[in-house]
């Protein structure tokens, strides 16, 4: 289940998790920590029998063209590891200002290369 859906309609992090649990889902995509740490959203899951499938998160900075995105994007990839979640999405909205379609999609997908190092330290997390 995806938790973006139930948050814009008002609902927060227990009512994601019992609604989960109450349509018989194995596993949970934390869209955002919504303000929680993530060790405690891992917890939460754990203790309800759901499996984290993904976390989802939006680099708003980057979207923006503005400075600081790598460290969202740094915080992002250490709230999954916290997750243990063992995939991202993330969403690639057009940035600002941008015209040429196939520019923009180059620029998401620099992304790679230039997270790739801390990534690649991350993902050691997992083994």
């Amino acid at each position: 289940m995806m938790t973006y859906t139930m948050a814009r309609q008002g609902y927060g992090v227990e009512d994601f998790i019992k609604t989960a649990v109450d349509c018989g889902l194995d596993g949970i995509d934390w869209v955002t920590t919504y303000g929680r740490n993530p060790k405690e959203l891992k917890k939460m899951s754990d203790d309800a029998g759901l499996q984290v499938a993904a976390h989802t998160f939006s680099l708003q900075k980057f979207v923006r063209n503005e400075n600081g995105w790598i460290d969202e994007a740094k915080k992002s990839i250490q709230d999954a590891v916290d997750l243990v979640a063992p995939i991202v999405m993330i969403p690639t909205p057009p940035r600002a200002d941008t015209t040429d379609r196939l520019a923009d999609r180059r620029e998401w997908r620099s992304i790679e290369e230039r997270c790739g190092t801390y990534r690649r330290c991350r993902a050691s997390a997992y083994h």
